[in-house]
């Protein structure tokens, strides 16, 4: 559920993706490993953040991802509570 929160950074890519890998194995998803693969790697390309992150005082991490809910361009509110929100699901 949290995926379409989810942004890491470029350097994270590897242990995202065998992170996905693990998570998609326990479902009750029935593949071929090929097909398990390609999922892994589609779902890791849509959370790295190849642009990086910016932090911004008072409003936390953004990026100049253009399909992030971390937008830079959204409202500083916005970004407050959607920053807030990923948190609280890390706590």
């Amino acid at each position: 559920m949290l995926l379409p929160l989810t942004l890491g950074d470029i350097s994270e890519q590897e242990d995202i993706r065998s992170e996905i890998a693990v998570h998609l194995a326990k479902t009750s998803i029935k593949a071929e490993n090929l097909i398990m693969d390609d999922i892994a790697n589609f779902l890791t390309s849509h959370v790295i953040a190849d642009q990086g992150f910016e932090y911004r005082e008072g409003v936390g991490f953004v990026t100049h991802r253009n399909h992030s809910e971390r937008n830079h361009m959204h409202s500083e509110e916005d970004l407050r509570i959607i920053n807030d929100i990923i948190g609280l699901a890390v706590k």
